[in-house]
């Protein structure tokens, strides 16, 4: 890293992306035309009240449990597990990124073919959870073996945050759609806090192998949970 510019050309390079996309969204990213809606205040309270989000929300936020160990600590665990380059595994986390774009356009695809959501959300907790799950059982197996499991796991594990997002809004309808997505996301964002502390004092207070297993049980209980919510239609 040093030899490329090291860890402050790295957070600079981001910085430009960051610039970059916020000038395309200024120019290219327009307010859709539609009827103005006037809020009432029941429509926000409404957040709060409805077991249907917190169901869609809380399941769908347990899939982080699997995301975050696949993704997130897919560098250190080559690099420590089995000595790969940072380089190396960071190479091998992008193109596991590359295969996130096409397993979430996919499941895009595939939901709306379907006219429904909560059935391909679960889908996807059952793959999350199986993925992560052979994770845990290759974690010694030669590179050959663990790295295209942990890069298809890790695709998968991304493809459900936009039929979330999406099926938030569904559910809400259109006067309430951003509360729902905003009450969504910060369901996100707090189980986001404490799944890697949690996965990371696991791992090395035990191992690799249970922290992968463990983390299984999110998706799981997830599927479990979204299982309990009526289908959405897809508009």
């Amino acid at each position: 890293m040093n030899h490329a510019g090291g860890l402050k050309a790295s957070f600079v390079f981001l910085g430009v992306v960051c610039v970059v996309a916020a000038a395309i969204a200024i120019v290219a990213v327009r307010e859709a035309t539609r009827p103005e809606i006037e809020l009432e205040a029941e429509d926000v309270e409404w957040t709060l009240r409805d077991t249907r989000l917190w169901l869609l929300s809380f399941g769908s936020g347990l899939y982080l449990f699997a995301q975050i160990a696949l993704t997130s600590f897919f560098v250190l665990f080559l690099h420590d597990e089995h000595g790969v380059s940072p380089g190396a595994a960071a190479a091998a986390l992008a193109v596991m990124q590359v295969g996130a774009v096409i397993t979430r356009i996919s499941a895009g695809r595939i939901s709306d073919a379907l006219h429904a959501r909560i059935r391909p959300l679960r889908w996807i907790g059952l793959a999350s959870c199986a993925g992560v799950l052979l994770t845990a059982v290759l974690t010694n197996a030669p590179l050959a073996v663990v790295v295209p499991v942990m890069v298809v796991a890790g695709a998968i594990s991304m493809a459900w945050n936009g039929l979330s997002v999406t099926a938030a809004a569904e559910l809400a309808g259109l006067r309430r759609s951003g509360a729902a997505i905003g009450f969504q996301q910060t369901t996100l964002s707090v189980t986001g806090v404490f799944v890697p502390a949690a996965f990371a004092y696991v791992v090395d207070s035990t191992s690799w192998e249970a922290g992968f297993a463990l983390a299984a049980i999110g998706p799981l209980v997830g599927w479990y949970l979204l299982g309990r919510l009526p289908e959405i239609s897809a508009a």
